[in-house]
């Protein structure tokens, strides 16, 4: 688990929102073994979700397992995309990644 701050960007076919942090008052999110649900709204359109970027400039390791992100106008129903950290790469403020890992629906 971890207590530092990560921040999501979603990214479409029309572009990509500003960083949004992943965080619920009173509880401590991102914990082992925990299901984290955080429901955020945007008026940046980003067309169809193609993939994330969760960001952190903390120090822990943390595995991100997988992400549901759902796109929903009041005029369709929810779409739900899923996006899989199959190779259970680690987010950590590593030089390397610059503290970022992003996942896509499928590869992009």
């Amino acid at each position: 688990g971890t207590n530092d701050r990560i921040d999501i960007t979603i990214h479409g076919t029309l572009g990509s929102t500003s960083p949004y942090e992943l965080d619920l008052d009173w509880y401590d999110d991102f914990e082992p073994g925990n299901i984290d649900q955080h429901s955020f709204f945007r008026y940046e359109d980003v067309g169809k979700i193609l993939c994330i970027t969760l960001k952190t400039d903390g120090t822990d390791d943390y595995i991100v397992d997988y992400v549901y992100v759902t796109s929903s106008l009041w005029t369709k129903p929810d779409i739900w995309f899923f996006m899989k950290n199959k190779e259970e790469t680690v987010l950590s403020k590593d030089p390397e990644d610059n503290g970022k890992l992003k996942l896509c629906e499928n590869r992009c």
